[in-house]
């Protein structure tokens, strides 16, 4: 009895260690296949969104004759486009530090809003906004994503506390 209990945890031991190794195999794959991928040049041209004039009047409530609105909105589309991801243990990816005219990212990965409180600031309660592609804010500015809208009204009816919104959305 006691030597096929003993058999049995060698047994469950082995598949135990084979399941790890397994895991660490795959997490090595993963981050060598993102680093070959984030290594290869990238056109400019790689916006997948190429949107009509008459599709991002419509989207973004662009009256006809503001051509420099229009034209901002198609280098804020393709700021946002081109930028890459990057490769972070056990969660796979995580957006990359960036500084654009329309999209920032921080060192500390969260992107940036309207009235950016650092992040090392003791004097706010601090407010932290996670998810996905809606979060991080696609297809607006800084100043336009759920977070620094949240911000704004965070502190518009605070009494005494101060707000400060981290975005740290991942698309």
């Amino acid at each position: 009895m006691l030597t096929l209990l003993m058999r049995a945890c060698s047994i469950g031991s082995t598949l135990i260690g084979i399941t790890i190794v397994m895991f660490l195999v795959l997490e090595v794959c993963s981050w060598g296949i993102m680093q070959v991928y984030y290594t290869v040049k990238i056109d400019d041209d790689r916006n997948p969104m190429q949107y009509s004039d008459e599709t991002l009047r419509t989207l973004y409530k662009i009256p006809g004759s503001d051509a420099a609105e229009l034209s901002a909105r198609r280098r804020m589309l393709r700021e946002l486009w081109q930028r890459v991801a990057q490769y972070e243990p056990l969660v796979e990816y995580s957006e990359a530090p960036f500084d654009g005219e329309f999209v920032n990212v921080s060192e500390d990965h969260y992107r940036h809003i309207k009235d950016q409180v650092p992040l090392s600031s003791s004097e706010h309660k601090r407010v932290f906004v996670f998810g996905g592609s809606t979060a991080f804010g696609y297809g607006v500015r800084d100043d336009e994503t759920i977070a620094s809208y949240l911000q704004e009204y965070l502190n518009e009816g605070a009494n005494n506390d101060r707000f400060a919104v981290y975005n740290l959305g991942n698309g």
